[in-house]
Formats: C-alpha cells, sequence, structure tokens
C-alpha cells in the first residue's frame, strides 16, 4: 500500500479494483484454476487484514459510539437488512469501516454475504456517485427525525398564536439550508405527518440531508427549548400488502404572488381540523401522509414579486401585471399594441381600481413574509378503492380554509 490512507469510500473501491487487477495480470495463463471472484476475495482479505490505521486516514475512522450504535441498531435484524445497513456504511464510511463493523457482529453468515457483495460489487465497476443524479444522491442521504413539540392547552388562542409565530421563526431560520443567496443547490427539507399502518396516532417527522442534521436539530431546539427530537432509523410506512394508493398534490388557486390565508386571520386552530382526518384512519390495512417539501428559494421571489408590485403601483392591473411574466402572451400584448391606435386620453384615467388597491396589499403582506418554494404531498392507503378515496378528499378538504378570499 506504500503508506497510502484512503479518505474516501472511492478511494478504497479504486485502490482494490487496482489490487484485482494486479492478481489477475499475475495469473495470465491459468484462467482454469483462478477466477476473477477468487482474485477479488483474496483482495478484500489482504485489505481487512490490514491495521486501519495503516489504511484509512484518521478523520475517516468511525469512533466507538459511532460502532456501538450501529452494532446495537444491526443486531436485531434479520440476515438481508443486516447487509443492507452495511452497504450504506460502506457507501457513507467506507469499506474499512464497514468490513470491521460486519467482523464486530461476530454473524458469519452476515460477514459471507457482505463479502459476496462486496466481490460482486469490485467486478462490476458500479460508481454509484456516477450512476444516479445530484437530486438522486441528495434524497437517499436525507435522515429523518421524529419531533415532538411542545402542547398548547386547551382554550387558550393567545398561547396557540404564540406557537403559530415561533413556526413562522423557525421557517425563517431554516433558511440557513440554502446553499447561497439563490439555493444554487437547491438544497430541501420535508415536513411529515403520518399515521402509519398498524397505528392508530399521527406522528410528525423533519428529514433532512445529513450534513445539515446538526443545523436542524440546532435549529428546532433553539426556538422550542422543550421540544423533543428523535433520530429514526427505520422509515414509517403507511403501505400493506395488496393496498390501493391515493395521491394528489396542492396548487395555488390564484397566482403565486397572491399569499394563501394564515393563522393571523383565523379564529380556530388551522392544524386542528388536518389533525382530524388522521384520527379516522384504522389500526390495519390503511395509512395516511401529509408531506411538505420545503426548499430555500433565497431572494428569488423577493425580487420578482417586488418587481410586480412595482407595476401595480405605476397603475397597471393584475391581469396585466402576471400577463407579463409569461413571456408567450408577453410577445403576442408587444406586437398587438405595434399595429393598435394609440388609446385616448380619457381611457386612460383613472387606471388604478378598487380591486388592484386590494391587490397591492395582498402583495405587500406576501413579501412580508419569507418566501419558499414548496411542493405538497397527500398519500393514503386502504383496502378498497372507495375507502382510499375518501381518505384522501377529507384531508384534501381541510385545505379549503388557507384560500384567500
Amino acid at each position: 500500500m506504500n503508506g497510502t490512507q484512503f479518505s474516501t469510500f472511492e478511494e478504497e473501491i479504486e485502490h482494490l479494483r487496482g489490487k484485482l487487477a494486479e492478481k489477475m495480470e499475475k495469473s495470465k495463463g491459468f484462467e482454469d484454476h483462478f477466477t476473477p471472484k477468487d482474485h477479488a476475495r483474496e483482495a478484500i482479505r489482504d485489505y481487512q487484514a490490514q491495521p486501519i490505521e495503516k489504511t484509512i486516514a484518521p478523520h475517516s475512522h468511525m469512533t466507538e459510539g459511532e460502532t456501538h450504535r450501529l452494532l446495537k441498531d444491526l443486531k436485531p435484524k434479520h440476515t438481508d437488512t443486516q447487509v443492507e445497513m452495511l452497504v450504506h456504511v460502506m457507501a457513507e464510511k467506507g469499506v474499512k469501516n464497514a468490513l470491521s463493523v460486519a467482523e464486530e457482529l461476530k454473524n458469519p453468515e452476515v460477514e459471507d454475504d457482505f463479502h459476496r457483495f462486496l466481490v460482486n460489487y469490485i467486478l462490476s465497476g458500479h460508481d454509484p456517485r456516477n450512476d444516479v443524479s445530484k437530486e438522486e444522491w441528495k434524497a437517499l442521504h436525507m435522515q429523518l427525525f421524529e419531533v415532538v413539540l411542545p402542547e398548547v392547552p386547551d382554550g387558550q388562542p393567545k398561547q396557540l398564536r404564540e406557537m403559530m409565530a415561533l413556526m413562522e421563526q423557525w421557517y425563517a431560520s431554516m433558511q440557513a439550508l440554502a446553499s447561497d443567496g439563490t439555493n444554487k443547490e437547491k438544497n430541501y427539507y420535508t415536513l411529515e405527518l403520518s399515521v402509519s399502518h398498524g397505528s392508530t396516532t399521527a406522528s410528525f417527522y423533519c428529514a433532512v440531508h445529513k450534513d445539515y442534521a446538526p443545523l436542524f436539530e440546532k435549529v428546532v431546539l433553539g426556538v422550542f427549548p422543550t421540544a423533543q427530537v428523535r433520530e429514526c432509523k427505520d422509515d414509517y410506512n403507511i403501505f400493506h400488502d395488496h393496498a390501493i394508493t391515493a395521491c394528489s398534490y396542492a396548487s395555488t388557486s390564484t397566482d403565486s404572488i397572491l399569499p394563501i390565508r394564515t393563522y393571523e386571520t383565523m379564529e380556530a386552530d388551522p392544524m386542528s381540523l388536518i389533525l382530524s382526518s388522521f384520527t379516522k384512519i384504522k389500526k390495519d390495512n390503511e395509512g395516511l401522509a401529509l408531506q411538505v417539501l420545503v426548499r430555500p428559494a433565497g431572494e428569488f421571489f423577493a425580487k420578482k414579486y417586488g418587481s410586480m408590485l412595482d407595476d401595480l403601483r405605476k397603475g397597471e392591473t393584475m391581469k396585466r401585471v402576471i400577463e407579463k411574466q409569461d413571456t408567450l402572451k408577453e410577445t403576442f400584448h408587444i406586437m398587438s399594441s405595434m399595429f393598435s391606435p394609440p388609446k385616448k386620453k380619457d381611457d386612460t384615467k383613472d387606471t388604478t381600481t378598487h380591486t388592484d388597491e386590494v391587490a397591492m396589499k395582498l402583495v405587500q403582506e406576501k413579501l412580508s413574509k419569507t418566501i419558499i418554494e414548496t411542493n405538497v404531498r397527500i398519500i393514503a392507503s386502504a383496502e378498497t378503492i372507495e375507502r382510499v378515496q375518501a381518505i384522501r378528499k377529507d384531508l384534501e378538504s381541510a385545505f379549503s380554509q388557507f384560500v384567500n378570499v
């Protein structure tokens, strides 16, 4: 190894494939006696026998605490799941660390199966970082947390509004996930409310990329000091065998420049209506999930809507301001104005209507908040089409309260 210490999983795989190539070169003429798999197994055994201090850079070593937590999670699982988890360790922490954990399990069957996977992996030439897009790779490295927020006593509207205001502060703080002022890397997180198959209790989850997990915990506990945040090693599951699934997603009923209705203008708790849909889920063979994907948008929308607000102040109608955002419609408008006779002076008086005064106030209201990109999804699961559609539509109806008239 010439004193080389590896820092990444890719470097280790490249090293093992290099050793495999050397062994195959040396055995030319003896192909009937040694297969590529034989050479790959030997390369892995040689690498495993090397002290970890000599093969892995110090900053890449797994700590005793990390190893202990992994073993605690691995041991109760069946063989296939243990191998899958070791593969995940390999991709995240490297080959040597994964081999060490497999050895610590003291389960020859699991160790043998993992070696078999590693042999095939080395021979395949496969590299997951090149085989999936950046977005897919990011999605595969999200970390899931269950979050329990402090309860608000019934009949305490003031405390409820304070809680909502804190959530607004939390959303603003989570803007720190943006890679830069425009969030060029398109970093995002998800908020999820779910009743899993086999349960009747709704749980609240948040998923963030593993690189931002410490920031997420810090922000939650900074805004809600008494909240409980627990990492979920196993994802929740709303599905069951032979389940019928129904999905839907939210879209704006008006142009996105206009705000939706918020808690500030509501008398009741908007979440209570949403949560009521989850209380109707049966324990067996049914499930429901509400997922909100949130992506910080930087200043993009603030600048866009600010420019539209300026046009409204100049006297343009809301319809015209929205049409200007559509390149095709704007092209037609310019062409038609070129061939249309000029308007008379009287036609231009009192251009700012009452409706547009209201529109200006609504746009100003939206611009006073943190604007983020969102994708709202509903996923329901049940035994029949009629039941699954009823579950989905019941939750959908809860969102009518956010329509801003």
